[in-house]
């Protein structure tokens, strides 16, 4: 297996996750927020809010896997996990420090989220040092 096709596994895995992600809050956004242990209110406003951040997701995830399968894709899909998987990691972290620890769902995501974004950034740097290009 190549260096092409390890950072192409990883991606697609990480696209994957965010697609499905996305996809499962916009068709159940209350049994998505309680398998997290958080209730949310039934506010078609809040509903509204939530789920265009998950259609993001969903969008991402597609272009993500685009990435995965598609040279022309493959540079601007890893950015693009990069800054979505960091992202969360960053957010939650600063949460941590601003709110307070959260539950232990939200602590098993974000070391989901450091794992893949750790993922995709490894097999990116492996890729990148025979291919002698960065982003």
């Amino acid at each position: 297996m190549n260096r092409t096709h390890i950072l192409k596994g990883v991606l697609g895995i990480s696209g994957l996750i965010v697609l499905v992600i996305g996809l499962y809050i916009n068709l159940d956004i209350v049994g998505f927020y309680a398998s997290s242990g958080i209730e949310i209110p039934q506010s078609v406003g809040l509903f509204s809010e939530l789920k265009s951040g998950a259609t993001y997701l969903l969008f991402s995830g597609i272009f993500i896997v685009c990435g995965a399968v598609n040279n022309k894709f493959l540079m601007p899909a890893v950015a693009l996990s990069q800054l979505l998987f960091w992202s969360f990691v960053i957010g939650r972290v600063m949460s941590v420090f601003l709110d307070g620890m959260p539950g232990s769902q939200i602590i098993t995501a974000l070391t989901i989220e450091c794992v893949v974004g750790g993922a995709v950034l490894f097999a990116y740097i492996y890729y990148a040092k025979s291919h002698k290009t960065l982003i």
